[in-house]
């Protein structure tokens, strides 16, 4: 696959993670949008498995909470990698939440990104803000 240079700003549109607020449908649209610009339906290995995101995916609860946290766990891990982290591999489905929340947090803070009023809980729902 090609190098990707990414700006972690340009990809997630603002380097705050975690802000007071909900993930509406327009947020999800433009995070689904900035991923096929990533062509992640080609570069994100797991793709077969999980397909398609879609503007509801990590918006609201999903008949099978275990595989939305793991979609979005996934998903981390590979967009980390994009920037060049090694610090959060890619996790399995039996990798304990809380620990692979904790982990996810401790990451994005390495990486410089603002990471304020955002709990571990708020990351194992794998949706909602």
């Amino acid at each position: 696959s090609a190098s990707v240079n990414i700006n972690a700003t340009a990809l997630t549109g603002t380097a705050v993670v975690g802000a007071i607020g909900g993930v509406d449908d327009s947020t999800m649209e433009d995070i689904v949008d900035k991923l096929k610009a990533l062509e992640y339906e080609s570069n994100f290995t797991l793709f077969r498995t999980f397909g398609p995101l879609s503007r509801t995916t990590f918006s609201a609860p999903a008949a099978d909470p275990t595989r939305q946290y793991f979609y979005f766990a996934s998903l981390v891990a590979w967009l980390l990698g994009l920037l060049g982290s090694t610090g959060f591999p890619q996790p399995t489905q039996y990798d304990d939440p809380s620990a692979t929340s904790t982990t996810i947090i401790a990451e994005l803070r390495r990486l410089d990104f603002s990471v304020r009023e955002l709990a571990p809980g708020r990351l194992r729902a794998g949706h909602g803000d």
